[in-house]
């Protein structure tokens, strides 16, 4: 781990990973999370989340009346303050339409995520191979004859082998010098791709700046590579203990629990206390 930094003053702002960090393995919400959560907000902490989720699939794990401060979509690409859009970008039609012909050609399944909530997949031969997939499986894509580049937020790529979805990553990060893209790894079989320069960090940063903080007055919870560029910027980081040893490295704390033990509520009970009724 990094050297934690002080913890004298309470952080001004929580910013939240969702999958692996706030949700448990059944991809739920647990209800003294969200309660708590909600008295945080309430005793005048900034709550939000920063996901590799677009707005549509983070909506399927959460009850829709629960209220966030600020949302950071699709790693950066999609940010919302108070319920309202404040920035979007998309991945240049180019890079698409190049990246999903490299990932056909090495058998890398892909989905293609648009800002308006659809999802496309290329046809191929992997269409007929799905059954293959023991985790990450498609979001009910449209599939199509040819790539669709419009409005394109994020692209996933993933395959139950995880040892060519390492080889696959380290293929992406040589495609980044010529191609305008971000690639992280969020799950051992699965790679986000946002836009270039676009990252959890970017986004918390477009917040921030709206509602007058600064990096230092906030706290990050993750257990991702895509959490990495924000657990640089943050005051404090903390990798969750169910996070791989090379992103709790990289933090200045780590959970004593995992995300299935509740990890994330016991940590923030212990720097703001029970906050009871």
């Amino acid at each position: 781990m990094k050297n934690k930094g002080s913890i004298f003053m309470l952080p001004k702002m929580v910013v939240l990973d969702l999958d692996g960090t706030t949700l448990n393995n059944k991809k739920e919400l647990e209800p003294a999370l969200a309660h708590y959560l909600q008295k945080l907000r309430q005793s005048g902490v900034l709550v939000c989340v920063a996901t590799g989720r677009t707005m549509l699939e983070m909506n399927l794990s959460l009850d829709a009346h629960f209220q966030w401060d600020g949302i950071i979509n699709s790693n950066g690409m999609s940010v919302t303050l108070e319920g309202e859009e404040i920035s979007r970008h998309s991945i240049h039609p180019y890079t698409v339409e190049k990246l999903i012909e490299a990932s056909l050609a090495r058998d890398i399944h892909h989905e293609i995520h648009h800002h308006d909530g659809s999802t496309t997949a290329k046809i191929s031969p992997l269409r007929d191979r799905a059954h293959e997939l023991t985790v990450h499986g498609y979001f009910r894509p449209k599939w199509t004859e040819e790539i669709v580049t419009d409005n394109v937020e994020k692209i996933l790529f993933f395959k139950s082998e995880v040892d060519e979805i390492a080889m696959w990553m380290t293929e992406l990060v040589e495609l980044e010098k010529i191609l305008a893209f971000n690639a992280a790894i969020s799950a051992p079989d699965l790679i986000d791709i946002s836009g270039k320069l676009i990252t959890k960090a970017t986004g918390t940063n477009e917040i921030l700046d709206r509602v007058g903080l600064e990096f230092f007055d906030i706290i990050a919870f993750g257990d991702g590579g895509n959490d990495l560029p924000l657990f640089k910027k943050a005051g404090r980081s903390v990798a969750m203990q169910n996070a791989p040893d090379w992103v709790k490295s990289q933090a200045t704390e780590v959970t004593k629990y995992t995300n299935d033990e509740q990890g994330l509520l016991i940590h923030l009970q212990e720097i703001y206390g029970e906050l009871t009724n």
